[in-house]
């Protein structure tokens, strides 16, 4: 009885991908301590807590969406609904009930706007970049606009504006990451995606072709942050340059010159070294913000 009860509940962490969730939640989290004039916090505790649920509920969803195509692609098959761990209805139950909770804690705890942007992202992922994934390669961008919600609700759920320029940098910031970060996973799996059907989505960029446009891209985004200045955040120039120098040279270096019999295992590193790239920028951003 205890195995059984710990598989279930295994398997729901598993549906809410709680370390996607949580890596949401800390963006938002990193921009409600942006704001100058930040809130109390219980306030913060909310917003984090709320975009928590927002984004577990909208990865529940997805995975009840794409359930059938899950169970195509090796990378997949093992999630909760394909392995039948959990029903399908339980699955959409849970979904929408943690959606539904993250709005309602985010409306009675902060303000209306950051409710309503939490709702726009599900939109934007479940509705939008879902939908549009087996039909066209720039299903990417409102998936790109996803991640650059996130922060937009912490600095609004502290009192700032969503047109703020530091807001903006922020989510331009998290924007111009999502794309190379949807690349390099499109690419490292790029047979599984063919396979159930979404050949459109891996179309652009070609495999050769990723070799070279995500470096650029990551180029493009590293360089962003000597900008932040610009933007009223700030921060020394010499550590973004160093920051900026490292992604740079880290990244071009696993995808243009480890052998290409191996492309797999350069992007995979590469998709490592990103994601953590952008969590030490969203950490000092926060901790600078803080002092």
């Amino acid at each position: 009885m205890e195995n059984n009860f710990n598989t279930v509940v295994i398997a729901l962490f598993r549906l809410i991908k709680y370390r996607l969730s949580a890596a949401v939640a800390f963006s938002a989290g990193a921009g409600y301590i942006l704001y100058e004039k930040s809130g109390s916090v219980v306030s913060f505790i909310f917003t984090v807590i709320g975009v928590f649920l927002l984004a577990g509920g909208s990865a529940a969803l997805n995975q009840y969406q794409e359930r059938h195509t899950d169970a195509v692609m090796p990378r997949t098959k093992k999630r909760p609904l394909p392995a039948h761990e959990l029903r399908s209805r339980v699955a959409l139950a849970i979904s929408l009930t943690l959606i539904l909770s993250g709005t309602v804690l985010l409306f009675f705890s902060t303000r209306w706007l950051p409710a309503l942007l939490g709702l726009i992202t599900v939109v934007l992922y479940n509705l939008i970049y879902t939908n549009l994934k087996p039909r066209t390669s720039f299903a990417v961008v409102p998936g790109a606009l996803v991640g650059a919600v996130p922060p937009l609700i912490g600095f609004t759920a502290a009192g700032g504006s969503p047109i703020a320029p530091q807001a903006l940098f922020m989510a331009g910031f998290m924007f111009m990451w999502q794309l190379p970060h949807f690349w390099l996973l499109l690419s490292t799996y790029r047979r599984e995606y063919e396979k159930a059907g979404f050949v459109s989505l891996v179309k652009i960029p070609g495999e050769r072709d990723t070799r070279v446009i995500v470096p650029a891209w990551i180029v493009l985004t590293s360089i962003m942050l000597l900008f932040a200045g610009e933007f009223g955040i700030q921060i020394g120039q010499p550590l973004w340059f160093v920051l900026a120098g490292v992604n740079i040279t880290v990244s071009a270096l696993f995808l243009l010159f480890l052998p290409k019999n191996e492309p797999a295992v350069s992007e995979k590193r590469s998709f490592a070294v990103l994601n953590g790239f952008v969590f030490v920028v969203l950490t000092i951003l926060a901790l600078t913000a803080a002092t």
